[in-house]
């Protein structure tokens, strides 16, 4: 099952960042796109670049396994766009942030 944790829209595309309980991954969904797009989270740096109308974007998530919670953002222009900090152990949401870079 696929939870969807992050929401936001960049030059009218609608993106949704999803959690996969199953394969224990981050994924970017963009409406008008099949497929989920899946992050390696045993990469370095862990991230995912793509683009939306030639903007470049990039998702990213840094691992905090003392806290047991994952900083999962949307950057753009390598600032943050939207970010979500993740708790593993339940999987809830517990913070969400968003910049005025839109």
């Amino acid at each position: 099952m696929n939870k969807p944790i992050l929401h936001t829209v960049c030059n009218g595309v609608s993106m949704d960042v999803l959690w996969s309980m199953s394969q224990q991954t981050y994924g970017l969904h963009m409406e008008h796109e099949n497929q989920c797009r899946w992050i390696d989270l045993n990469t370095v740096p862990c991230e995912l670049p793509f683009s939306v109308d030639s903007t470049p974007l990039k998702l990213k998530v840094t691992s905090f396994k003392k806290q047991g919670t994952d900083i999962v953002g949307i950057y753009k222009n390598g600032l943050p766009y939207k970010l979500v900090a993740f708790r593993l152990c339940d999987h809830t949401c517990v913070s969400v942030s968003e910049t005025a870079l839109a």
